[in-house]
């Protein structure tokens, strides 16, 4: 798997110590929405892959620089195939914490100049289930006010009280 630098430093930092946020964030249907998939902050990487993403939180459907948990629907169907796009026909933000926005570009596995994308409006929790406005339009997402530490802030605060506990003994 080829990560970007700086998520494959937080990635395999965090699978060493066995530590993987399987907090649900987001859940994607297929085009036909009978296909379901939940992903969690475990399927998050900083993207690093141009100073101006500045290392949000992200995830994309495409290559090979992501997902280390979730890969495609739970029948094996992939959320990009080859020639097609991305088999991505609504999303809805599980988490309460955070928004997101998405781009038909794949800007994690990909080089893409941030200015240059189409983002969506953010959408939250609140929202329920938002339809993608024509095929193929959700390749990227990207949580809007989380980056760096991909993780929920329930695991954040857990990890803060574990390290003032460690400090202290």
């Amino acid at each position: 798997m080829v990560l970007p630098i700086l998520g494959c430093i937080l990635c395999v930092s965090a699978l060493a110590q066995g530590v993987v946020d399987k907090t649900p964030i987001v859940k994607l249907w297929d085009r036909e929405n009978k296909k379901e998939a939940i992903l969690t902050y475990g399927d998050l990487r900083p993207n690093a892959r141009d100073d101006g993403f500045r290392g949000v939180c992200a995830w994309d459907a495409c290559g090979e620089s992501k997902q280390l948990l979730t890969m495609g629907y739970p029948d094996g169907t992939p959320f990009w195939a080859s020639g097609q796009g991305t088999n991505i026909g609504a999303i809805e933000v599980l988490s309460k914490e955070y928004g997101i926005r998405y781009a038909r570009a794949c800007a994690l596995t990909f080089k893409y100049n941030p200015g240059g994308l189409s983002y969506s409006t953010t959408v939250h929790a609140a929202d329920g289930k938002h339809e993608a406005p024509a095929a193929g339009a959700i390749g990227y997402f990207e949580v809007v006010g989380l980056a760096g530490n991909c993780r929920s802030a329930a695991v954040q605060a857990q990890e803060a009280a574990q390290e003032a506990q460690q400090k202290a003994a």
